[in-house]
């Protein structure tokens, strides 16, 4: 009897002994990147994940385009908790979900190779395809006499995000005088203020979204209009006598217009005097045509330097016609 229950108890104690060393079931691993309900990834993604496994064998990643994993595009084993897969197609919903093998002790000095359950299941959504197409509408190339603001347009990319608009004096654009930054929605279009008159410039633009960058555009080029260059004012008739209008707006900060008449072609001057007398400006200095005629001041000398605040006379000369008109500069 004796006998029997030591034999009882050393039977009991190995049991124990034997039970407490089987290893438990270990958690699946914890999915990390790329995130759960995330969009505009790139078509090659890192895929990370947390796991704490001793004794692990590989983790197998699956990645589908349903939700059943009935469209696998990726089943493939790693010995790390990340790996980077490439080849997904654009603006899809890709669903993912990890698992290890790893070996488990189940008693006398026995191993197994278990997987984890799977880890729950990720989607994510990747970046769409970036039209490169780019249509430049405004201004036209070699547009010439433009005047501020100059409205920058272009048409809409596909699936851009950013777009950037740069204009330079230089065709490679190595100093841009505007280099700006503008958002997709409503986004293609810009009006630039302060571009110096009588100026060539060039511009471009690029479109990008998370995957592309489109690259640049053409250039195009354009040239405001010269402070002292001459238009037509449109006229069913030609005038019958010389005129100097009264210049606009007056007073002026940045910039005035003047009109005036010529009923015949010849030698046009117009001159701008400070109280002084003393001539500051040449505006006009050629032959014109007869007709109705605007030209502008920007408040600056014949050398481009900016001139103080203050009264201004400007005067006509053609012929034996003269005419002198006041006007004030405020700034």
């Amino acid at each position: 009897m004796k006998r029997t229950l030591m034999i009882t108890a050393f039977v009991i104690l190995m049991s124990t002994a034997l039970s407490l060393s089987v290893s438990a079931q270990a958690d699946p691993p914890q999915p990390l990147w790329p995130a759960y309900d995330s969009y505009d990834n790139p078509v090659m993604i890192q895929f990370r994940w947390q796991a704490d496994i001793d004794n692990l064998m590989f983790y197998q990643l699956l990645i589908s385009r349903n939700f059943v994993f009935a469209d696998t595009v990726f089943n493939g084993t790693t010995l790390r908790d990340t790996i980077t897969i490439g080849g997904l197609e654009y603006g899809t919903i890709y669903f993912w979900k990890v698992r290890a093998l790893y070996q488990q002790y189940i008693g006398g000095g026995t191993w197994i190779p278990v997987y984890t359950d799977w880890s729950i299941e990720f989607y994510f959504e990747t970046c769409d395809y970036l039209g490169l197409r780019y249509v430049l509408t405004s201004p036209s190339d070699g547009a010439t006499d433009l005047t501020d603001p100059v409205y920058f347009a272009w048409a809409g990319v596909e699936n851009a995000k950013l777009y950037y608009l740069q204009v330079d004096e230089g065709a490679l654009f190595l100093s841009p005088v505007i280099n700006e930054t503008l958002g997709a929605i409503g986004g293609n279009h810009y009006n630039a203020y302060g571009l110096e008159e009588g100026e060539t410039y060039y511009w471009r633009v690029k479109a990008i979204n998370t995957c592309f960058d489109g690259g640049w555009s053409h250039t195009r080029s354009f040239t405001m209009a010269s402070p002292t260059a001459v238009s037509d004012r449109p006229s069913p008739e030609l005038p019958e006598t010389y005129a100097l209008g009264q210049n606009y707006p007056n007073p002026f900060n940045m910039q005035t217009s003047i009109d005036f008449s010529i009923p015949r072609t010849g030698h046009v001057t117009i001159d701008v005097f400070n109280v002084l007398g003393r001539r500051v400006r040449r505006l006009v200095d050629e032959t014109l045509s007869a007709g109705h005629k605007t030209t502008h001041w920007d408040g600056q000398d014949d050398l481009g330097v900016e001139v103080s605040s203050g009264l201004y006379f400007y005067r006509i000369t053609a012929g034996s016609y003269q005419e002198t008109r006041k006007m004030t500069l405020l700034k």
